[in-house]
């Protein structure tokens, strides 16, 4: 009885195992991972232009790791690309404020804010790379006492994000919300 139960168990445990799928990163390189899907799930309009404006606010819990919204930024151009969205058919703009502003920092000023490395900067570089682009709320690096040649060379500093959300939006963008 007691090895049709070790049996048992190692069957399941092989079984599990042979579900699991390995994360796949289509659109930007090694980061962001998601699942590939099978052709009968729905899949996104191939015949749309993509014009997406994300409002990131959340901070990082722990300053040595990546911001939890440059993860998901980098998974939201994965998935589109995955879903047969030609790259050059997807436009996505990102504006950080509030708890996310220290991403922007470069990595003496993040380092002298937090003690560590700016942990971003290597999402922040590839997101660029395939074409996203990046603004920071200038209300709030003025708020959080932070200077303007602070910050990294993959951001543009703006007015501040409620007028990039808005001016992205009047401009057809579809508007999201990374907490």
């Amino acid at each position: 009885m007691m090895n049709h139960k070790l049996l048992f168990c190692c069957l399941l445990l092989i079984s599990i195992g042979s579900y699991a799928q390995e994360r796949i990163t289509p659109g930007v390189p090694d980061l962001g991972g998601i699942f590939e899907m099978p052709e009968e799930v729905y899949h996104p309009n191939t015949n749309l232009d993509y014009k997406i404006v994300v409002d990131v606010s959340a901070g990082a819990q722990d300053p040595a790791k990546v911001n939890p919204g440059l993860h998901n930024l980098a998974r939201l151009i994965n998935l589109h690309v995955a879903g047969g969205i030609p790259p050059e058919n997807l436009e996505v703009v990102a504006v950080f404020h509030g708890g996310a502003t220290s991403i922007v920092l470069d990595n003496a000023t993040y380092r002298e804010v937090h003690g560590v490395a700016n942990p971003n900067l290597e999402y922040l570089e590839s997101l660029t790379a395939v074409g996203m682009k990046f603004f920071v709320c200038g209300q709030s690096i003025t708020f959080r006492g932070y200077a303007f040649e602070d910050l990294n060379e993959f951001v543009t500093p703006s007015y501040s994000a409620m007028t990039i959300m808005t001016e992205h939006q009047l401009k057809g963008f579809a508007a999201l919300k990374f907490d």
